[in-house]
């Protein structure tokens, strides 16, 4: 397994280790952080030989590594699309199966009227979009590999990053919410873990499923339900489509510097966009795939994980 030490790898790693496998983790050599309990952890770079070694007597390799703020297209490439192809070809020549983790990010925005089916054309609005499409690209170009892809829609769930800034800003009773109607396909991280180990062990070989809860939701509708986790009121405070494009430029320019922004022009091109949704009915009549964690729920599970763990001060309703 690549990329056991990020938040979603994590919980992947333990689902699996918890289900009865024996979980190796690969971690590049610069990297220092850990791996889940009961994880072996085995330091390799994702080269090709370098991981075919490393998993000489694997059944299964599950590829999550990859770059998801990097500040280039050359960074991108390297994490996404070199990095890939050498997996790939290091499953293909130990002959096991590849399940590889690309993102909704690949196909680009949908229509919550009409929301795009796995094979619909991919049409990726940023770089990162653009990478994890090239990067299913290599899986596919890798013959006689077993594989299986995998496009989760937006994820959360303890030790997430993304929506970590949001749960902050709702204990103290804020919400921001943008003038959009941008709807979105959310999924707690555990249900997204299911739902990996069921495409490797359940999927045919070279599918790609995406993975996400059916409810289509609105940030609205999101940061309504924080405030409700929070016990706070919900006052929405409209940010105008001018200002967040303001914030978006100067977060580029702060994110070349190398400096951690919650907006870019990268995330600017999300927002703007009708929306990022997805069909889940091919996970569901293919692999018995139901994304069973109502977003409530979710968010309170998150929120109290945060507390006990630091990254939220405690609170009460």
């Amino acid at each position: 397994m690549t990329g056991a030490t990020g938040f979603i790898g994590w919980h992947v790693a333990c689902r699996f280790h918890e289900h009865g496998w024996h979980v190796r983790a690969l971690v590049r050599p610069e990297s220092g952080r850990p791996v889940p309990d009961g994880v072996e952890r085995i330091t390799a770079p994702l080269r090709e030989a370098d991981v075919a070694s490393a998993c000489r007597d694997a059944e299964l390799i599950v590829h999550m590594a990859g770059a998801v703020g990097a500040r280039s297209a050359e960074e991108f490439s390297r994490s996404n699309v070199d990095a890939t192809r050498d997996v790939a070809r290091a499953a293909r020549a130990i002959g096991a199966r590849l399940v590889h983790m690309s993102s909704l990010g690949a196909t680009g925005p949908g229509a919550p009227s009409d929301p795009p089916a796995e094979n619909d054309p991919l049409r990726p609005i940023n770089l990162y979009g653009e990478s994890k499409r090239r990067g299913e690209e290599m899986v596919h170009q890798v013959a006689g590999l077993d594989w299986v892809i995998v496009r989760p829609t937006l994820v959360y769930g303890p030790r997430d990053r993304l929506f970590y800034p949001l749960f902050k800003l709702a204990r103290h009773g804020l919400f921001f919410v943008a003038q959009t109607t941008a709807a979105y396909n959310v999924i707690h991280v555990e249900d997204l873990a299911k739902g990996v180990e069921l495409a490797a062990t359940s999927a045919p070989s070279g599918e790609t499923f995406f993975l996400g809860h059916p409810e289509q939701v609105t940030m609205t509708t999101l940061l309504s339900r924080l405030a409700t986790v929070f016990g706070r009121r919900f006052r929405p405070i409209a940010v105008p489509r001018f200002a967040l494009r303001a914030a978006a430029e100067i977060g580029s320019i702060a994110g070349a510097l190398g400096l951690r922004v919650p907006i870019d022009r990268a995330r600017w091109k999300e927002l703007n966009a009708e929306g990022f949704v997805c069909r889940i009915d091919k996970a569901r009549d293919r692999l018995g795939f139901v994304a069973e964690i109502e977003q409530l729920d979710g968010f309170a599970r998150t929120a109290a994980w945060y507390a006990r763990n630091g990254w939220l001060k405690p609170y009460e309703k």
